[in-house]
């Protein structure tokens, strides 16, 4: 394996990289690889979907997670989703034409973000469910989404221009309910903790680049959505 270009842990402690074989052009071939207690074990890419078997290139991973069971997700010429449960590959139902973002929960539940379109879809056992939330913000440094512990999907809606900016806190979905959190605040980073609460930083910011004397001091703030 080499050029590794990304790595977790799964929520079992094993320790995972996607790469390629350090090879350029048509030789270049994504690698995956997994550590747990017994070493590395080179994981078998997946393969084309049947539709695209007879591409030359070899398909790229894009985004990928790994759920509490070992079930490992990968995104694939940015709309095919496929799925490896330890032997064998399989090709899921294509969410669109598009995925911007795939986002896989340590529960299992697996979220793909179609920005684009305005679409949020959750897999379940009968395929994607659609749902249409607030428009994403889309501007670098302020776009952020992540899935807690409980599945659900956390992220930055976009504001109002002419109000905050770009700013307009974060929000939550678990597909049958949406909550508003931090409304008006700029949010800089946000990380989901292993029991539900999500750690945010914000603050205050009308989005105007000429007025910086405007931004407002830094905090942080713990959001537990059960309570």
């Amino acid at each position: 394996l080499k050029q590794r270009s990304a790595m977790l842990f799964a929520p079992d402690g094993t320790l995972w990289f996607k790469g390629t074989n350090g090879r350029e052009d048509m030789e270049e071939r994504p690698r995956l690889a997994r550590r747990d207690e017994d070493g590395w074990t080179l994981v078998r890419t997946p393969p084309w979907p049947p539709e695209r078997t007879r591409d030359k290139r070899s398909p790229r991973i894009g985004a990928w997670g790994v759920t509490a069971d070992g079930t490992l997700y990968v995104q694939r010429h940015s709309g095919d989703i496929q799925r490896f449960d330890g032997d064998r590959w399989e090709n899921l139902e294509r969410p669109g034409s598009r995925v911007d973002r795939l986002y896989v929960s340590p529960d299992g539940t697996v979220w793909v973000d179609r920005q684009q379109s305005g679409l949020l879809m959750r897999l379940d056992e009968e395929g994607w469910i659609t749902h249409e939330i607030a428009p994403r913000n889309q501007l670098h440094g302020l776009a952020h989404a992540e899935v807690a512990s409980d599945g659900a999907y956390w992220f930055t809606p976009l504001g109002n221009p002419m109000v905050n900016g770009a700013c307009d806190g974060i929000m939550r979905t678990d597909g049958d309910s949406t909550s508003h959190y931090l409304p008006g605040l700029c949010v800089l980073s946000l990380a989901p903790g292993p029991e539900g609460t999500v750690w945010v930083q914000g603050l205050e910011w009308t989005g105007d680049y000429q007025t910086p004397e405007g931004i407002g001091p830094l905090e942080l703030f713990a959001i537990d959505p059960t309570g």
